[in-house]
């Protein structure tokens, strides 16, 4: 009985904590929508730069995995890169609660290249796979196809806590993006559903997950990397293209798309079928990387991206 007590307290407090969150969110909402979305994004650069003092750990791990990425960047230009890093995320966070605000005027806000290469894949009529990364403001990434009516769902991890996670699946849909939770209940069928509908299925695949992967390089260095875009593509025949967003001056932000051509289809027996998505991945870790190196301060350093992979390099 005392175990079960336990259980039931520990419940209740979980919830008031993700209520308590999601009270938090909406008051700064509230609060950043008083000042504007200009002095909001100062406010959170300033506010990741501080943070980035408080976390020691990923301070380290970004450190240490980007003097293995980039050696030929001295350790100062490390430093660099990470407190951008940290105040980039902090200027994203009062993006996303002030999504609102960008969506009453998305074309001020963002700017585009390479719409084209996306329209004609969906006039494939088999769906879209968008392979991209945690690069720039992936969220606001997503919120601009669903603004320009692209018909796009995310494939997202839900976070701790109920109320905060539909709070988030809200925000999507505000912006016309549905959300289908990674390795939920029914997220296959809701996968392959999207797909068969001519969705753009959008897919975050640059960080070591639990799900079915294999081994590719990424930054000259195997990485356990996500095999679920390529393993889709094979069954379904859907078309795989790259889109990217980079931060701009005066806050404002560029989307990228860009085509991901696919190898060559041979045999359909299994041992063909593996050897193809293995190629196909290691083809879209190359872009997602291509779009690192262009802006190293943009991506989320701190993952240990190379948990499962070999540290020595590809020869």
């Amino acid at each position: 009985m005392p175990r079960l007590l336990r259980g039931a307290r520990r419940q209740r407090y979980r919830a008031r904590r993700d209520r308590f969150f999601v009270a938090c969110i909406r008051g700064f909402r509230r609060g950043l929508g008083w000042i504007g979305l200009r002095r909001a994004s100062m406010l959170g650069s300033s506010l990741g730069g501080f943070t980035r003092w408080l976390l020691p750990g990923p301070r380290a791990v970004a450190r240490g995995q980007l003097a293995m990425a980039l050696p030929q960047l001295a350790p100062a230009e490390h430093d660099r890169i990470i407190a951008d890093m940290f105040r980039g995320l902090g200027r994203s966070m009062a993006e996303i609660i002030l999504m609102d605000e960008i969506a009453a005027d998305i074309d001020h806000w963002v700017e585009s290249e390479g719409l084209d290469i996306l329209d004609q894949a969906l006039a494939k009529g088999r769906g879209v796979i968008v392979v991209t990364g945690h690069v720039g403001n992936w969220e606001l990434l997503a919120a601009f196809l669903g603004l320009k009516n692209y018909p796009v769902t995310a494939i997202a991890t839900p976070v701790k806590g109920e109320a905060l996670n539909q709070e988030n699946i809200d925000l999507r849909r505000r912006v016309g993006v549905e959300t289908v939770p990674r390795d939920g209940a029914g997220s296959a069928k809701a996968i392959l559903r999207t797909l068969r509908a001519g969705r753009i299925l959008g897919i975050l695949m640059d960080q070591d997950t639990r799900g079915k992967g294999v081994v590719v390089p990424f930054f000259g260095r195997p990485a356990f990397t996500p095999v679920g875009p390529a393993a889709l593509a094979w069954r379904t025949g859907a078309a795989v293209v790259g889109i990217f967003i980079h931060r701009g001056p005066q806050g404002r932000h560029r989307v990228r798309v860009r085509e991901l051509p696919l190898p060559d289809r041979g045999s359909e027996s299994g041992e063909a079928r593996a050897a193809w998505q293995e190629e196909a991945t290691a083809r879209f870790n190359l872009a997602i990387e291509d779009e690192i190196r262009e802006r190293p301060d943009e991506w989320v350093w701190w993952h240990e991206r190379w948990r499962r992979g070999k540290l020595d390099p590809v020869s």
